[in-house]
C-alpha cells in the first residue's frame, strides 16, 4: 500500500530528527515562498518515479529584478535523503505581462512593437511585443495599460484605448527558470489620422532610459517600431514553416523570441475568433 504523505517523512527522517532540521516543508509554505517563480505543487510526489518536493533553501531577490530559489528535492528513484539534490529556480521578481497591441489610424491597422538591445542576443537588435514588469498587486485588467504608462507614457496622449482584451498565459519553463506570463492584448485608435513615422514619433520618448520599475538599475529604452498587421500576420506565418535561411540571414531578431511567438499567436487566434473592435 503506497504511502501517506506523514509516513513517507517519518520513514526519511534520520533518528532523533525534526523534519525543520532536515528542511522538509509543509508544502503551503513551498508554494508561498516559490509563488510566482513556478506552478503550484498539488502534491509532494512521493511516488518512485516522480520528484519529491522537500523545501525551500532561500530565496534571493537580485536587485527587484529576478528571485533566484534553492530548491531541496528528491529525483526519480529511491526517496532516500541521501539522493537530496538542490534544484535552482530563476524567476522574475515581479509581476509580467505580455502586451500586443494594435493601433488603427486613417484606414491603415498597425501592430505597436518594440525595438531593442538585449543581451542575451549577443548584440543583435530584437523586434518583439511589448513586455516587462509591472508594480506588485497590479489589478489583473490593468496590467497591459500599466505597462504602457511606464513604457509609451505618451500613447494616451495620440489614441483613445478601444478595448482591453485578456488572451490568457502561459508558463516559460525551461527546467532552471519559470515564468507566469499573462497576454493582454490593447486595442486602440488614433484621436488623428497618422502615418506609421507620425504615430512613431509622435510616442517615442526623448529620453534614453526607461524609468526602473522597482529598484536596481534603470532599464535600457526601447524603440517603437509600427508594422502594418497584415506584414506581422505573414512573418509570424513564414516563422511557422520555419524558413530558417530567412530567419540566420537577417541582422535583428525580428519576431521570432518565444514571448512575441506566443503571443501573437494568441492575438491573431483571438481575432479570428472575435474581430478587431474597429
Amino acid at each position: 500500500m503506497p504511502l501517506d504523505e506523514k509516513k513517507f517523512i517519518e520513514k526519511i527522517l534520520p533518528t532523533g530528527k525534526t523534519p525543520e532540521e532536515i528542511g522538509v516543508e509543509n508544502l503551503d509554505i513551498i508554494n508561498k515562498k516559490l509563488k510566482g517563480l513556478m506552478p503550484h505543487f498539488a502534491k509532494r510526489g512521493i511516488h518512485p518515479k516522480e520528484y519529491t518536493v522537500l523545501g525551500v533553501d532561500h530565496v534571493e531577490d537580485f536587485e527587484g529584478i529576478v528571485k533566484v530559489a534553492s530548491v531541496g528535492m528528491i529525483p526519480p528513484g529511491e526517496k532516500r535523503l541521501e539522493r537530496k539534490r538542490r534544484h535552482i529556480v530563476v524567476g522574475d521578481a515581479l509581476p509580467r505581462v505580455v502586451t500586443p497591441i494594435v493601433i488603427k489610424s486613417g484606414s491603415q491597422i498597425y501592430m505597436l512593437l518594440c525595438a531593442q538591445d538585449r543581451i542575451t542576443l549577443g548584440g543583435k537588435i530584437s523586434i518583439e511585443v511589448y513586455r516587462g514588469s509591472v508594480p506588485e498587486n497590479t489589478a489583473a485588467d490593468q496590467l497591459g495599460l500599466s505597462l504602457v504608462k511606464r513604457k509609451l507614457p505618451n500613447l494616451p496622449e495620440e489614441a483613445d484605448l478601444l478595448e482591453v482584451r485578456d488572451l490568457g498565459y502561459f508558463w516559460n519553463n525551461t527546467g532552471i527558470s519559470g515564468v507566469s506570463s499573462p497576454v493582454q492584448a490593447l486595442f486602440y485608435v488614433t484621436k488623428q489620422t497618422m502615418t506609421a513615422e507620425e504615430v512613431k514619433h509622435s510616442i517615442k520618448l526623448e529620453h534614453s532610459l526607461d524609468p526602473d520599475p522597482k529598484t536596481g538599475p534603470v532599464l535600457p529604452a526601447t524603440e517603437p517600431v509600427l508594422k502594418s498587421i497584415e506584414e506581422v500576420k505573414s512573418r509570424m506565418d513564414e516563422l511557422l514553416k520555419l524558413d530558417l535561411s530567412k530567419m540566420e540571414s537577417e541582422p535583428e531578431a525580428y519576431l521570432n523570441d518565444l514571448f512575441t511567438m506566443t503571443a501573437l499567436t494568441m492575438l491573431f487566434r483571438s481575432i479570428e475568433l472575435q474581430g478587431l473592435p474597429y
